[in-house]
């Protein structure tokens, strides 16, 4: 007796979150109108695994046991598209066990019940979606395909349902199959190309689903409303989770997506355990004037489970930073008063040891969080289980507007970056709290620069990587430690230098030398035309001693070492150093080999020519920055104003759901 209806997904392990998003689409939506819910997908994580079944109980089947779809894989020549596009060939075979087959991609959003897709497929067997533009069915293929009508309009394959009235679907699997094979090096959309010549193979005449209501592109101008669409497919390279204006269009993909997050990074706590999958951390000193809008972006994010520690530093101002803190009126705000005046790194350690996590996210009390932050970060960390350590792009803003975007992404970059200067947007980082426990690591309260100092002392044992993307705005408002106190920062992060150059390549620089390959201040710039001659000739040999160095003890990827010397001091540097390394192979497979040799020989006119082009840059640097002040404290002021607006529209739309509740 054959089942009444079949839910079927394909996937690969990465893109767990995505089939996670649908069931929980359906979840919510949906009273079951299916008898199973069938995943096929490549070898999945035991996490992932039980992610899946605890949102909604379903079957798996692993692509291991089907030799067919990697075959017809080999022949398809295009990286682009995974074994993935072959899984719903197998909803054919499906046919024999259930009445009805509905295939859905897992790129979608549900957005209503869609059991009408029940009505579909009772004539002919088979129904689709007619592409919106008319794309024909040669869009497919690179090549013209004899023996098919090319030009007419195409179905698209990711929405199908099937009914067994389908005639001699027994076959179509495997012709499917035989002629993914055959045609493969000509296919540009695999499975979509291959399914249009299986309709005109045998004859069938598909039914229409209306691409409107359950498949609707999110960027179509048309009368309806996307919003109300039962099933959004943005069916292209912009997908919910890497479109930031994607993302705020449709807030229910995040909605979801937290589900899966928490119950994902919470596998394995105890049920009852109430604990949150992230602590965020802030320190508070006296200072209150950015507070709201600190906090604000904090408790507004899209990934909500979390908890806000603000350790409030001992000061006059204390209780009355207290009392601010209490008018948001959120349980998930917890206040650490000290007694005494710790400092920020001692207050940063104290706010670890309350925390109750999986995750920590630094928070500074003037810089503004990107409401996607936490999630996006959550899921770098699910995507990348062998990162400890993550941070994000940051933008400024106030004093100076900038993108700060040139963060390493990769642990062996990360890990050279810090031989120079921080490779993380500090308040931007979020941290494993297992990692810090596992090997002791905190803030220390003797070091100014008490971020450098744990990434450094971290990167011997844990993993730091960046997300490309923008998800911290950065407060330049001339009050901050970095700029008040520029020459305590300044020598502190000489001694990190020190620290790492000592303990990880057990080199020994003289103050002269680390001075000079420091990654804060080009000390280059401070000098006398008539001594730059003499500290490039020693910057440049000691930056090859540690080259050298790192070949003997082999800490860090010499690759990277090299592409993080080149980043930092040029491409000239890093051509001499090249020239006379003993290991010139290492430095080669890092691209300075394509490094051009200058044209010109230095000579000692060359130090007076970049003395005045020097000059001349910093007259035309302080102009445009007058010039355009008025301008940058005009937008300033706008954003902060729209800021303060969006704040006020989200805090009233929440007292108004909280009465509509409690009318209820």
């Amino acid at each position: 007796m054959k089942k009444k209806c079949a839910i079927v997904l394909g996937i690969t392990d990465n893109f767990t979150y995505a089939a996670c998003n649908v069931l929980v689409g359906l979840k919510k939506h949906c009273k079951p109108f299916w008898d199973d819910i069938i995943i096929y997908c490549d070898q999945l994580s035991k996490n992932n695994e039980c992610t899946l079944q605890h949102i909604i109980p379903c079957t798996l089947y692993c692509v291991e046991d089907y030799d067919w779809v990697h075959l017809a894989k080999q022949n398809i020549p295009d990286n682009r598209y995974s074994v993935a596009t072959m899984f719903r060939y197998m909803c054919f075979d499906l046919l024999c066990d259930y009445q009805k087959i509905i295939w859905l991609d897992a790129d979608i959003l549900i957005q209503n019940d869609i059991s009408g897709l029940l009505s579909y497929a009772d004539k002919t067997g088979y129904a689709a979606t007619l592409s919106y533009e008319f794309t024909p069915v040669e869009a497919n293929f690179t090549k013209w395909i004899d023996g098919y009508e090319m030009f007419t309009t195409m179905y698209n394959a990711g929405m199908l349902v099937l009914s067994d009235v389908l005639p001699q679907y027994t076959k179509m699997r495997e012709w499917c199959v035989q002629k993914t094979t055959e045609l493969g090096r000509f296919l540009r959309m695999p499975d979509q190309g291959i399914l249009n010549l299986l309709l005109q193979e045998f004859h069938v005449i598909p039914e229409k689903i209306d691409i409107f209501k359950y498949c609707c592109f999110p960027d179509w101008k048309i009368s309806t409303d996307v919003e109300e669409a039962y099933i959004v497919h943005p069916y292209s390279a912009k997908k919910f989770w890497n479109d930031v204006e994607l993302n705020r269009k449709f807030p229910e993909w995040s909605e979801n997506n937290a589900i899966y997050l928490r119950e994902k990074l919470g596998m394995g706590r105890d049920a009852a355990e109430t604990a949150p999958v992230v602590s965020v951390l802030m320190s508070v000193y006296e200072r209150m004037d950015y507070l709201d809008e600190a906090v604000n972006s904090i408790l507004y994010q899209t990934f909500p489970d979390f908890e806000l520690i603000v350790v409030i530093e001992y000061s006059e101002r204390q209780e009355e930073i207290c009392m601010k803190l209490e008018e948001f009126h959120d349980p998930r705000i917890v206040v650490l008063k000290n007694d005494s005046r710790l400092g920020f790194a001692a207050s940063l350690n104290a706010g670890i040891e309350a925390v109750k996590g999986i995750f920590i996210a630094r928070m500074d009390d003037d810089d503004i969080s990107e409401l996607q932050r936490f999630e996006r970060q959550l899921m770098h960390f699910d995507t990348h289980p062998e990162i400890d350590i993550c941070g994000t792009y940051a933008r400024s803003f106030m004093q100076y507007c900038e993108v700060w975007d040139g963060y390493p992404l990769t642990p062996e970059s990360a890990r050279t970056t810090l031989l120079f200067g921080t490779p993380l947007c500090n308040p931007s980082v979020m941290i494993r709290k297992a990692a810090l426990d596992r090997y002791e690591l905190r803030y220390s309260s003797d070091v100014y620069t008490e971020d450098y100092d744990l990434w450094a002392r971290a990167v011997e044992h844990l993993n730091i990587g960046n997300i490309p993307e923008i998800l911290l705005n950065y407060r330049l408002s001339g009050n901050n430690v970095t700029w008040r106190h520029t020459d305590d920062v300044h020598f502190a992060h000489l001694d990190v230098m020190r620290w790492q150059l000592n303990h990880y390549l057990k080199l020994y620089p003289t103050d002269s030398e680390l001075s000079l390959i420091n990654g804060r201040v080009n000390m280059l710039r401070a000098c006398y035309v008539h001594s730059v001659d003499t500290a490039e000739r020693m910057r440049n040999s000691y930056l090859q001693k540690v080259f050298d160095q790192n070949a003997r003890i082999g800490f860090y990827d010499p690759e990277e070492l090299a592409k993080s010397i080149r980043n930092r001091f040029g491409y000239e540097v890093t051509y001499k150093i090249f020239q006379s390394a003993p290991n010139r192979d290492e430095l080669k497979r890092a691209d300075v080999r394509d490094i051009p040799q200058p044209i010109h020989s230095v000579t000692s006119v060359e130090p007076l020519i970049l003395c005045v082009k020097r000059k001349i840059k910093k007259i035309v640097r302080k102009c445009v920055k007058k010039l355009a002040s008025p301008f940058t404290n005009y937008l300033n002021r706008k954003l902060e104003r729209q800021k303060e607006e969006i704040f006020a529209q989200l805090q009233a739309s929440e007292q108004e759901i909280l009465r509509e509740i409690q009318q209820r």
